[in-house]
């Protein structure tokens, strides 16, 4: 219960912080001329779902023809992702996107590091689950990737250029369906 209230408070914030801001016309008209909308990598609910909480950006990004990819993140977070799965990660985008379904894929690592650092388990962080039995009833495609950066640390960082690989690679094939 309080890994909730702790994501509620951080929602919270979020939605404060946009409203006092608000988004300008740039960013609609932007979402609107995109081939390709991509949300993430990055941490679910202090830097991707707060740009959901952004009023009219959900309608524009469900309004745009661009293929849309969610990059998942590799390592659950302790206190905001604790246990969380591909699918729950998924789940919680639609749920901020007024349940809307809201990417056409996701990317996933399917590889860690074998010296990954001790770290991560001493923090409670654990490699995000691919469940396809909960994905596959969502309707998304699962592109399934090696995504890591190699590095004598262990530390488990997305590479940008096999992520950039993976979304050019997904996203030309998609184009032909």
């Amino acid at each position: 219960m309080e890994e909730n209230n702790k994501r509620q408070a951080i929602l919270k914030a979020a939605l404060d912080l946009f409203a006092q801001k608000g988004y300008n016309s740039t960013s609609i008209d932007a979402i609107g001329d995109a081939d390709l909308i991509i949300l993430g990598p990055g941490s679910l609910y202090t830097s991707v779902i707060p740009n959901l909480l952004v009023n009219g950006i959900v309608e524009a990004i469900l309004k745009s023809k661009a293929k849309k990819i969610y990059v998942c993140n590799i390592m659950t977070q302790p206190g905001e992702t604790t246990d969380y799965t591909v699918a729950s990660h998924v789940n919680a985008l639609f749920k901020h996107a007024k349940g809307n379904k809201i990417v056409d894929a996701v990317l996933v690592n399917n590889r860690l590091p074998d010296n990954i650092s001790e770290g991560y388990a001493k923090q409670g962080s654990i490699p995000v689950r691919l469940d396809m039995e909960n994905i596959a009833p969502i309707g998304i495609e699962v592109v399934s990737q090696k995504l890591i950066q190699e590095n004598k640390e262990g530390l488990v960082r997305h590479s940008s250029n096999r992520v950039a690989r993976a979304i050019h690679y997904w996203y030309r094939k998609s184009m032909k369906k």
